[in-house]
């Protein structure tokens, strides 16, 4: 009588492993267009996102390339400014010294004429 026993829950066992084996797999095949159809739009989503990456990329390229040619223009700008104003500098010494040897002079010239 046992043996008949588990005869016949090994049999049922059997039968329920197999009806759970054959419900994953109809589950799987049902779901499988669906995740198919997924993974596609989420792949299409991510080349989107991958253009959109593409294209600010290649805006701020653009803008490197400004931003470095505009800080070439003011360099350049600045040392033409920084040799104006040393020759300004220069101008202004003489200046100051040339005021200092009249000055000078006039001293000399007021004394003298006393």
């Amino acid at each position: 009588m046992v043996t008949w026993v588990e005869l016949l829950k090994a049999a049922i066992l059997f039968h329920l492993n197999m009806f759970r084996r054959i419900m994953i797999w109809m589950i799987a095949l049902i779901l499988l267009p669906i995740r198919l159809l997924t993974a596609l739009h989420r792949e299409s989503s991510l080349e989107e996102y991958l253009h959109e990456i593409q294209i600010q990329l290649e805006s701020l390229v653009w803008e490197r390339k400004e931003l470095r040619e505009q800080l070439q223009s003011v360099t350049k700008e600045r040392r033409i400014l920084e040799s104006v104003l040393a020759e300004i500098e220069e101008e202004n010494d003489r200046a100051y010294a040339r005021i200092e040897l009249l000055e000078r002079e006039r001293k000399h010239v007021g004394l003298d004429g006393v």
